[in-house]
C-alpha cells in the first residue's frame, strides 16, 4: 500500500504543494530574501549585506587607469528562530475505503497553505513590532471612500527619502473587497499576466501594487492613564517609567507612542500598576535627549493627516518591502553522510525563491507526510514601511 501511493502520487503531491505555495506566498515574495535549499537549523545566524555608501569622485584625465580602492559593506544579522511544520497521514484503511487520488492532493494544499500563513504572519508580527510609522484614512476602511490614505503614505515615504516606485501594500480581504467596487482601480486580471493573480496581487492604485492577505491578524493597542519619564535612567533606546497614584500603563508590542514630537514603536510588552516602575523599550535610539518632563501618549497616524490610532486594527503593512528581510532554509535531513528517516523533497516557488521541505515517512500500514521550514524574519530598515490603520476585526 505504502509504496504504491508513494510511487503514483508523490509527483502530483509536490505539484499541488508548489501551486499552493505560489498562491499564498504574499509578503514573503516582496521582502529582501535570503532563501536557499541548503539545510538550516534554529539558532543559526545569517548575515544580510547592506550596500556601502558611495561618494562622488572628481574625474581627472590621465594616461593610466585609476587605481581601485577598497570600500566596506554594512551588515545586519538575522537569526533563524522558527521551525514550523504541518502534517497529515494516509492509512491502509483510508486507501481501502476512499479514492486517495481524490483528496490527498487537497490535504497537501491545506498543509502548505497553513504553513505559509504562519510564515507570513510571523513576518508581519516582526514588521508591526519594528515599524514606528503609520498611515490611516477616513471612513470604516482604508479604501472605503477614497485613496487619500495612499497619497499620505507616498508623502510620508518621500519625506524619508524612500523610492516610491517600489511601493506595495498587503491588505485584508475586507479592504481589497472595497477596491473592486471602484472603476479607478487597475485590476490584476487586466494586466494580461497570470503571475500577478497567482502571487496574490489584486490591483494597482495610485502607483501602489495591492496584494491580498487572507489571514490578517488583529492588533489591539494598550492603555495609558499616566506615567513619568525617568531621565536619570535613560539608555539609548530605553527609559524607566514611574506610575504615581491613579496612573498606569499597559503597552502592547508594536504600540505607537509619541514622545517629544517623535513616534516610536514599543518592542516589549509592559504593564505598570500605580506606585510601580518599569522599563520602556522602543525601536531605536531616542531622537532627542530625555530630561524627565516628557509626557507619554499614543501617536496618531504619522504619515499625512488621515486616520487615527484605533483601539483595534488589522495588521496591514505598506511601503517598500525591501525594508524587511527573511531567511528561509530546509530543515536538516542529512547527518554524517547519511539521511534521516524518510524521503525528502524540496517544494520551491521559483519566482520568490521560497522553499519548503516535504518529508514522506513510510510506516506500518500508513504513510505520513510533513511539510516544514526553518526561517527567521527581521525589520532591517523601518523607514521604508508604514503600518496601516484599517478595519478592526
Amino acid at each position: 500500500m505504502a509504496n504504491t501511493i508513494s510511487a503514483n502520487l508523490i509527483p502530483s503531491i509536490i505539484g499541488m504543494g508548489r501551486e499552493a505555495l505560489c498562491e499564498n506566498v504574499a509578503y514573503l515574495g516582496l521582502v529582501t530574501p535570503n532563501f536557499s535549499e541548503a539545510q538550516g537549523k534554529v539558532g543559526q545566524s545569517v548575515d544580510i549585506g547592506i550596500p556601502a555608501t558611495l561618494t562622488a569622485e572628481s574625474v581627472t584625465a590621465a594616461n593610466t587607469a585609476p587605481a581601485p580602492s577598497a570600500i566596506t559593506n554594512g551588515v545586519t544579522t538575522l537569526t533563524i528562530d522558527n521551525f514550523e511544520k504541518t502534517s497529515f497521514a494516509i492509512s491502509g484503511t483510508d486507501n481501502q475505503n476512499y479514492d486517495v487520488n481524490s483528496y490527498i492532493e487537497q490535504q497537501m494544499r491545506e498543509a502548505v497553505r497553513g504553513l505559509v500563513y504562519k510564515m507570513n504572519g510571523d513576518l508581519i508580527t516582526e514588521a508591526w513590532k519594528g515599524v514606528p510609522y503609520a498611515v490611516g484614512n477616513t471612513g470604516t476602511g482604508f479604501f472605503a471612500s477614497n485613496y487619500d490614505g495612499l497619497m499620505d503614505l507616498r508623502s510620508g515615504l518621500l519625506g524619508r527619502n524612500v523610492d516610491v516606485s517600489k511601493m506595495a501594500g498587503v491588505f485584508s480581504l475586507k479592504d481589497t473587497a472595497a477596491l473592486g467596487k471602484n472603476d479607478q482601480v487597475q485590476n490584476a486580471n487586466q494586466f494580461g499576466n497570470r503571475d500577478l493573480q497567482t502571487f496574490g496581487m489584486v490591483g494597482r492604485v495610485a502607483g501602489v501594487d495591492i496584494y491580498e492577505d487572507q489571514q490578517a491578524t488583529a492588533n489591539t493597542k494598550g492603555t495609558i492613564t499616566g506615567a513619568t519619564m525617568g531621565a536619570a535612567a535613560v539608555t539609548a533606546s530605553t527609559t524607566v517609567l514611574t506610575c504615581a497614584t491613579g496612573e498606569g500603563v499597559a503597552l502592547q508590542v508594536g504600540d505607537l507612542i509619541a514622545i517629544d514630537g517623535a513616534t516610536y514603536s514599543v518592542q516589549v510588552a509592559l504593564t505598570i500598576a500605580a506606585g510601580n516602575t518599569g522599563t520602556l523599550t522602543v525601536d531605536r535610539n531616542w531622537e532627542t535627549a530625555l530630561d524627565g518632563d516628557e509626557t507619554l501618549a499614543f501617536a496618531t497616524a504619522s504619515d499625512g493627516d488621515g486616520g487615527v490610532y484605533d483601539a483595534a486594527t488589522l495588521r496591514n503593512i505598506a511601503g517598500d518591502f525591501s525594508g524587511l528581510a527573511s531567511v528561509i532554509r530546509r530543515p536538516a535531513t542529512e547527518f554524517l553522510g547519511g539521511t534521516t528517516q524518510g524521503d525528502h523533497y524540496p517544494i520551491l516557488d521559483k519566482k520568490s525563491g521560497v522553499v519548503l521541505n516535504l518529508g514522506v515517512y513510510q510506516q506500518y500500514h500508513q504513510i505520513a507526510f510533513e511539510v516544514s521550514a526553518v526561517y527567521g524574519h527581521r525589520c532591517v530598515d523601518s523607514r521604508k514601511l508604514s503600518k496601516v490603520f484599517t478595519y478592526s476585526s
